[in-house]
C-alpha cells in the first residue's frame, strides 16, 4: 500500500529543473497542494485510460512507462528516475492516461494537483513552455531518425511541427496519396489499415502516444502505403517534409538516422514478404495428410528456398 511521506519544502521543489523558473514564494504556496507519496516495488502508480488530473515528480527510486496495444500486446516506453516526471499530457490535454507507470523500485513521489499546475502555468509561461518542450523531445526520441540527436536540435524540430487535433473515425493519411508529412502521436489512438481497392480493408495495428508514421513517404517520396484512421479523439504533432529536408541540410547528423530508418523498414518490408510466401508455401494439398515425407520435404525445400532469395535479393 502507498503511504504518506515527509512534508515537503519550496527549497526542495526548486531543486527540480522544471521549476526552476517559478518564484520561491508561488512554489511555498503550492505546498499545500503536493502530497509525498512513498510506492513500493511493483506498485502501478498510474493506470492507462483513466483519468489523469495529476503531475507525479520523481525524488527517488525508479518507474517503467510500459503502454498496452488493444491486442494486449505490452510495450516498454521508457524509464524515469530521480528528477523526472510524469502525468503532465493528461494534465495540459485533459486526455486519459496514455500509459501504465509501475514502480520497479521503491519510490518517493511528489504529487502535483493538475488544476494548480494549469494555474502556475497560465503565470508563468516559461514554466509551460518546458513542460512541452520536455514532453516533446521524448516523442521526437521515439522516432529513429531523431534518437541520436541532441536536445537542443529536437528543440529546434519542434520548433517547425503544428499541432493538429483528429476526432474519432477521421481519415489522418489515404494509402495511395502522396504524403509529405511526418506525424508524432500525442495522445489517443489510431489505426493502420491496408485497402484492397475496394470495400474491404486490413487492420495491421493500432498506434498511440509516443509513436509516429508519415515519414517512408516524406523520406522516399513514394506514396502513402496504408491508410490510418483515429480511433478517438487523437492529438499529433505534424512536421511538413519541406521543413524536415530544410532541417536536415543545416544539421547532417539527421542523415545517420534516416539511413537507420530506411534499413528497420526495408527488414519489416522483408519479413512480410517472407511470411506471405511461407502462407503460400505451407498451403499444402488437401488430399495428402500432413505427415506425407514427400509433402513435408517439398515444402521444407520451398521454405528454405523463399527465405534465402527474399534475404539475398534486392
Amino acid at each position: 500500500m502507498p503511504t504518506p511521506s515527509r512534508n515537503l519544502s519550496a527549497e526542495t521543489l526548486s531543486q527540480f529543473r522544471l521549476f526552476e523558473t517559478v518564484p520561491i514564494d508561488r512554489l511555498n504556496d503550492l505546498q499545500d497542494s503536493i502530497e509525498v507519496m512513498e510506492f513500493p516495488k511493483g506498485h502501478r502508480v498510474c493506470e492507462q485510460g483513466t483519468e489523469g488530473n495529476s503531475l507525479f515528480l520523481v525524488h527517488s527510486g525508479e518507474v517503467r512507462v510500459i503502454r498496452k496495444d488493444p491486442d494486449g500486446n505490452l510495450e516498454t516506453l521508457g524509464n524515469l528516475g530521480p528528477g523526472d516526471y510524469f502525468g503532465e499530457i493528461s494534465v495540459l490535454t485533459g486526455d486519459p492516461m496514455s500509459a501504465d507507470v509501475v514502480a520497479t523500485t521503491d519510490i518517493e513521489v511528489y504529487i502535483v494537483n493538475g488544476e494548480k499546475v494549469r494555474e502556475l502555468c497560465a503565470e508563468n509561461p516559461l514554466l509551460s513552455m518546458t513542460m512541452v518542450k520536455a514532453m516533446s523531445v521524448r516523442l521526437l526520441r521515439n522516432v529513429p531518425v531523431f534518437e541520436s540527436c541532441p536536445d537542443d536540435l529536437l528543440c529546434e524540430v519542434m520548433e517547425s511541427v503544428k499541432e493538429k487535433i483528429f476526432d474519432r473515425g477521421e481519415l489522418i493519411c489515404e494509402q495511395g496519396a502522396q504524403g509529405g508529412i511526418i506525424y508524432l502521436i500525442k495522445s489517443g489512438q489510431v489505426r493502420v489499415a491496408l485497402g484492397d481497392g475496394g470495400d474491404r480493408e486490413e487492420t495491421l495495428g493500432y498506434l498511440g502516444p509516443g509513436d509516429h508514421f508519415g515519414e517512408m513517404s516524406v523520406l522516399t517520396g513514394e506514396p502513402i502505403s496504408a491508410n490510418v484512421i483515429a480511433t478517438m479523439r487523437t492529438r499529433v504533432f505534424a512536421l511538413q517534409g519541406e521543413e524536415f529536408e530544410r532541417i536536415c541540410e543545416k544539421n547532417p547528423i539527421l542523415y545517420k538516422g534516416i539511413s537507420r530508418t530506411l534499413s528497420i523498414r526495408l527488414r519489416e518490408a522483408n519479413q512480410r514478404k517472407i511470411l506471405k510466401n511461407l502462407g503460400r508455401l505451407t498451403r499444402v494439398c488437401p488430399d495428402q495428410p500432413e505427415s506425407d515425407p514427400s509433402v513435408l520435404t517439398s515444402t521444407m525445400a520451398g521454405i528454405a528456398n523463399e527465405i534465402w532469395r527474399q534475404t539475398h535479393t534486392r
